[in-house]
């Protein structure tokens, strides 16, 4: 019923890895608060195929959540997530 849109627009101030660093913490933060849904959807438009983003996201999705489908086009990809279980463990971030 709602829409959630994933953003760091705020982040514009920061530089090098700084913004690497800061961008990951809020797209871990992001992810993290749609745990507990059954159905997330994961929108990548305008990157390819070999996207450092989109793999590290998915690859965090892979591990709080059970990927369900997967869409790949050029230049965009969906991805539907069950998030509905909690990890058991403390999950750190994938290795850049």
């Amino acid at each position: 019923s709602g829409e959630y849109i994933l953003g760091v627009e705020d982040l514009d101030h920061y530089q090098g890895e700084d913004a690497a660093l800061k961008t990951w913490e809020r797209y871990k933060a992001d992810l993290d608060n749609l745990q507990g849904n059954e159905r997330v959807w994961v929108l990548f438009s305008h990157v390819g195929a070999d996207s450092r983003e989109r793999k590290t996201i998915t690859s965090y999705l892979d591990i709080i959540g059970t990927q369900l489908e997967a869409y790949k086009q050029e230049g965009a990809a969906v991805f539907l997530y069950n998030l509905s279980q909690k990890p058991s463990a403390p999950v750190l971030p994938p290795a850049s």
